[in-house]
């Protein structure tokens, strides 16, 4: 019966490490990379259709948003 030295047995436990860091590391790049993107942000996802102040001006003017997106459709506040 051949022993392993203490030298084998910590190379061996190194290059497991390694290995099960390689799987991790891919394993949480192709969950990340599955993710699907949204392309209105969260917090607009929730709001329903209607007349909002403007994002880009909220103090001059109004701008309607169709429940996904902003549109080009504006007016003044009042």
């Amino acid at each position: 019966m051949v022993g392993f030295s203490p030298m084998h047995l910590i190379f061996m436990a190194v290059l497991v490490l390694i290995v099960v860091g390689v799987v991790v590391a891919v394993v949480l790049s192709v969950r990340a990379l599955a993710k699907p993107k949204s392309s209105t942000p969260d917090a607009y996802s929730a709001m329903a259709p209607g007349w909002y102040p403007d994002p880009s001006n909220p103090s001059a003017q109004l701008r309607y948003f169709d429940g996904s997106a902003w549109t080009g459709s504006t007016h003044p506040p009042g």
